[in-house]
């Protein structure tokens, strides 16, 4: 689980497993980590009568997370509970139980210990809310289920941003609790000599428990100064590139950077909380590999990396999400589907938290959920409205220009970032700014000319009739668009994935990057495709050709089509004979997708196979009228697996049209 687990705790307790595993209890030391993605030796209790429940125990990511609000709806400010989740045994008598925790919500998480039964235990307790009683940090013993305060802490507190070491110490009838080190609470009874160990929630749906560990002795841990966002990637160059971090308290901080793992050179951070630091003289299309120095702790590792940008004709792949405010754990979802594609660059098309105008939500809704894509990922953010233009923006996020609007060649595709929150009317700074962007040189001869803001011009989908889109976009931005030959204009704002085109320009949404979905309203003639589901996309572009694709949060193929032309072969279309043919597929031999090339000289009714060597379909990829010219459809093998597997082998391609039959060979080599 991030830095916290391979840099602060995990070797000192194993220092300790060392030196006392003579004296250890039966079944002690215990440690889990949660990293096999299973919580089976944990036993879910939910306290009768409840409202807002059941619970909901899960692992994601390697940490055990509980999201449902559930709390006992009976005497419910004097039990403070909901749920429980236990392990261990009730032999385990003197020990030390940390965890590194979290919590995103301000009711009540605690630990349990020498936990007898349902009615009879300790627990360790902490409440902010003041509208439920707080705030207030508690030792606790429950006898017959009736709570009695042992040592209560009443002083105005708030939990730490990001997860912080929580440790019960109990030996003969001394209970003491620490946070990050420190004593908070300690208390005497005799009444419980030992018991298991366990969690629980009252009217918290945003609980976070990871490497928990149980000792004989007294163990104290503290993860110190820690990292509360990031670090990540921002503002690549060819030649330059720009890594930030946040810490829990100020300090002093230090990056290192290198072709390999040993770092060659290094940059003192400025003293503070944010890190911006910006390293000059790389090389282009070239990665390096960083580390971040807070106190005595290097963050480091092979997945901490960063790549230049790529020369002006060289090819990449670009990943595409937004409107992931709100729902941090579908956010997540989607985000690992898109570190799963390997992207050079990513795009967000905004509201990347609810109110950007909350400090916690930063942190909560955006870099924490996407912190494994943007570690080692450039990312742009288009502003969207959630984000208010707040101040917080300006502080996390580092961008050229003003960082609202701004543009950048990024290989063969210049892209226009434009913040439709802001005027855009014409004569307003923004407007002027737009159209000198869009006439420029430098976007009029890019292969491609992409433009991104948040609101879209064309809306089928919300969340309740009467959007269909930004009108003052359709009467002012649209026809630049047309008049300037963009290619694909990107929006969000709508919660829902479309894609459509009018007069030479494709206009997509890509909003369902986790928030609540929207659903359909109202039919636009320019929009082909509408999908109501968790979704990003992926775009493979080179000087000639874009291959566009629209994925679920599963992985699975939505939504596909090519922009320009891909050339599987040295041979073009127009040096075949005017028939039908396969001119080519790529990648091959592939994994998991490959895309088959055709061409016809007609219009033609045709229908595509694939079929194993015996002779066998396995698939039907297409099939329908297509016009003259060149195209493209996509053979997902993930989407016939749910039918059959699909091994690796040899495959043959059969299209068929009313006069002829044409074949090709693919390798499937997983």
């Amino acid at each position: 689980m991030g830095f916290c687990k391979n840099f602060y705790f995990f070797p000192i307790l194993l220092l300790i497993l060392f030196f006392s595993i003579a004296v250890a209890q039966d079944s002690l030391p215990f440690f889990d980590n949660f990293d096999d993605g299973d919580c089976g030796d944990w036993m879910v209790y939910d306290i009768a009568p409840y409202a807002d429940g059941p619970s909901n125990w899960v692992v994601i990511a390697g940490v055990l997370t509980q999201t449902s609000n559930i709390y006992t709806t009976e005497d419910e400010y004097s039990v403070y509970t909901g749920t429980r989740i236990i392990t261990g045994d009730t032999s385990w008598s003197d020990y030390s139980f940390s965890v590194e925790l979290k919590s995103t919500d301000d009711d009540g998480v605690g630990l349990l210990f020498r936990y007898r039964n349902e009615g009879d235990y300790y627990r360790y307790i902490r409440v902010e809310d003041e509208g439920n009683g707080g705030p207030f940090r508690r030792i606790e013993r429950c006898s017959d289920s009736v709570f009695t305060i042992l040592a209560q802490d009443i002083e105005p507190i708030s939990y730490p941003p990001n997860y912080y070491c929580v440790t019960v110490w109990v030996s003969g009838e001394s209970i003491k609790v620490f946070e990050e080190g420190v004593s908070v609470l300690t208390a005497c009874d005799t009444t419980y000599s030992s018991g298991m160990i366990g969690f629980m929630c009252y009217a918290n749906n945003g609980s976070f428990f990871d490497n928990v560990a149980v000792v004989p002795g007294l163990v104290i841990d503290s993860i110190a100064t820690q990292i509360r966002a990031g670090p990540y990637v921002q503002n690549p160059e060819e030649n330059a590139i720009t890594i930030m971090w946040e810490t829990t308290a100020e300090t002093d901080g230090k990056l290192y950077w290198g072709e390999s793992l040993i770092y060659t050179d290094s940059i003192d951070a400025t003293y503070g909380k944010m890190h911006e630091v910006r390293i000059e003289g790389l090389s282009p299309q070239t990665r390096y590999y960083y580390a971040v120095g807070v106190e005595d702790t290097i963050i480091s590792g092979e997945e901490y990396y960063f790549d230049t940008k790529p020369h002006p004709t060289t090819p990449y792949r670009m990943a595409i999400w937004g409107d992931n405010r709100t729902d941090y754990i579908s956010h997540e979802h989607v985000v690992d589907a898109i570190i799963e594609e390997c992207p050079l660059v990513a795009v967000n098309v905004g509201d990347v938290v609810t109110s950007g105008t909350v400090y916690e939500q930063w942190v909560n809704e955006y870099f924490w959920p996407a912190r494994n894509l943007l570690k080692n990922t450039a990312s742009y953010i288009s502003i969207g409205n959630h984000e208010v233009d707040a101040d917080w923006f300006d502080y996390y996020v580092c961008q050229p220009n003003n960082e609202h609007w701004f543009s950048v060649r990024y290989g063969p595709a210049y892209l226009i970032f434009i913040d439709t929150n802001r005027l855009y009317f014409p004569l307003s700074t923004q407007y002027n700014w737009i159209y000198d962007e869009l006439s420029s040189t430098e976007a009029q001869e890019a292969p491609w000319l992409f433009v991104f803001h948040h609101h879209p011009p064309y809306s089928e989908g919300w969340d309740s009739p009467g959007y269909d889109g930004e009108q003052d976009i359709r009467d002012y931005l649209v026809p630049l668009y047309e008049y300037y030959d963009v290619d694909i204009c990107f929006a969000g704002h709508t919660h829902d994935y479309e894609r459509g085109e009018k007069d030479g320009v494709a206009y997509v949404i890509s909003g369902g990057g986790g928030a609540a979905l929207d659903t359909w309203q109202q039919d636009w003639s320019y929009i082909f495709v509408y999908q109501s589901l968790y979704q990003y996309i992926i775009l493979d572009i080179d000087t000639s050709y874009v291959i566009f694709r629209c994925y679920d949060w599963d992985g699975c193929l939505v939504d596909s089509t090519l922009f320009g032309i891909y050339l599987g072969s040295e041979e073009t279309p127009t040096d075949k004979p005017l028939d039908v043919t396969i001119f080519g597929s790529a990648p091959n031999p592939f994994n998991d997708i490959v895309r088959i090339d055709y061409y016809t000289s007609n219009l033609e009714d045709i229908e595509i196979t694939i079929h194993d060597i015996t002779g066998k379909r396995i698939a039907k990829i297409a099939e329908g009228s297509v016009a003259p010219g060149n195209h493209s459809v996509w053979w997902d093998t993930r989407e016939t697996k749910r039918r059959s597997s699909v091994p690796s082998g040899v495959y043959i391609v059969n299209l068929v049209c009313r006069t002829k039959t044409v074949e090709h060979k693919i390798i499937l080599a997983k």
